[in-house]
């Protein structure tokens, strides 16, 4: 994992079966990649219609039409405990291939099956996501990462955490899409599982914990939240976690996997100060060359202007394409601003290395003007995964 990297330019989709496993899994790591400035989105396969209720209070609900309504308020809530703003539902208008008719993909339950395998509950019903077409479910996927020019992709790993048949499908559906699309794919690990030295491990911090309890804390009718300890309906108490851990998958570039870890507060500053210094640096030299000229047929060519303007893009768009840091670039650009606006102090005599004359004046600003588009600008980045032609994707069935 590249610490120099700025989560501030990923797009990132997470992906996941049931409203609550989106807290439970990496409620923490999703807190703090919105607080860094990246773009989150989740998508939840299914409502949880078939999930057991908790609350005494709130038993009423199991079995009924109700519960998936009452899950999708709690996943509201919970979503907006962590920053997410941009939540959509597998099958929805928003998550939906082309051409197709919004569904909904219920929740398929979870039973043991021989051997203690777990499969979906009896009777299976015809409109539950492993009932559906995984090529139907994959394009609808494939569909929202295309939108919001998705970057990486998270869900779970190949057994689906524990094993329950939506969790299986659903890291399958998530897999196949970023794939297809050539996008990174990180997939979330059970604490059951033995470390790798690729996996990339998340400690949360205090700010990263307090929201991902509060919105454990929403999923009301699935979890009981008691101190640092959370209760499923299912099993024992467990403690909840401070750390979150992810491997990529064989399709994915580890080395280029998405700014998880915070950079410390020595490291931000380090980079910043060796920003400024680079940039004062290219700033005096190109103040130097910029008045240069050349003659040619008695037309005098500013090619000093030139090489210095060409020579301030170069830096500051190779540190946006290589590092994609906005930080950096910003020292930089401060450093390189600040160099030319102390050489161009008039004394008494005047400045002699920024005069008075068409060069010093477009010296003076278009340096300025080049730093504020390029550090302004959205996204810099391999725009590949756009270039998917449609043939790709796997035909959905027409509904």
């Amino acid at each position: 994992m590249d610490a120099g990297r700025d989560a501030a330019v990923e797009r990132v989709v997470a992906v996941h079966a049931h409203p609550d496993d989106e807290s439970i899994t990496m409620g923490g790591t999703l807190a703090r990649l919105v607080a860094q400035g990246a773009s989150v989105t989740v998508v939840t396969a299914t409502r949880g219609e078939c999930g057991e209720v908790i609350p005494e209070d709130l038993r009423a609900l199991e079995g009924s039409a109700e519960l998936a309504a009452h899950r999708t308020t709690e996943l509201v809530v919970a979503l907006t405990a962590l920053g997410v703003a941009d939540h959509r539902f597998l099958g929805e208008s928003s998550a939906r291939a082309p051409g197709l008719a919004p569904r909904i993909y219920r929740d398929s339950g979870m039973q043991w099956g021989p051997a203690r395998v777990p499969v979906p509950l009896e009777p299976v019903h015809p409109d539950s996501l492993t009932a559906a077409a995984e090529n139907e479910e994959v394009a609808d996927l494939v569909a929202v990462l295309r939108q919001v020019d998705a970057g990486i992709v998270l869900s779970y790993d190949a057994g689906g955490g524990y094993g329950h048949p939506d969790h299986v499908r659903t890291a399958r559906i998530a897999e196949r899409s970023a794939e297809l699309l050539g996008l990174r794919f990180l997939a979330v690990l059970p604490e059951s599982a033995p470390p790798l030295p690729e996996d990339i491990v998340i400690e949360l911090s205090p700010a990263d914990y307090s929201r991902k309890r509060a919105a454990l804390q929403a999923h009301a009718t699935q979890l009981v939240v008691d101190g640092d300890e959370a209760r499923l309906s299912s099993g024992p108490a467990f403690p909840v976690g401070r750390i979150e851990r992810f491997r990529p998958a064989d399709n994915s570039r580890a080395t280029d996997a998405v700014v998880l870890e915070r950079p410390t507060l020595g490291s931000r500053a380090l980079s910043g100060v060796v920003g400024v210094l680079l940039g004062a640096v290219v700033g005096a030299i190109t103040t130097v060359a910029h008045q240069s000229t050349v003659t040619i047929a008695g037309m005098p060519l500013p090619i000093g202007l030139v090489a210095a303007l060409a020579g301030v893009l170069l830096l500051l768009l190779g540190l946006r394409l290589v590092l994609i840091d906005r930080f950096v670039a910003f020292c930089t650009a401060m450093g390189l601003l600040g160099m030319i606006g102390l050489l161009a102090l008039r004394s008494a005599g005047g400045s002699v290395l920024v005069p008075a004359n068409g060069l010093g004046v477009a010296w003076t600003f278009l340096p300025a003007l080049i730093a504020l588009v390029v550090i302004a600008w959205p996204r810099l980045r391999d725009p590949a995964p756009a270039a998917v032609p449609d043939a790709a994707v796997p035909p959905a069935p027409v509904r």
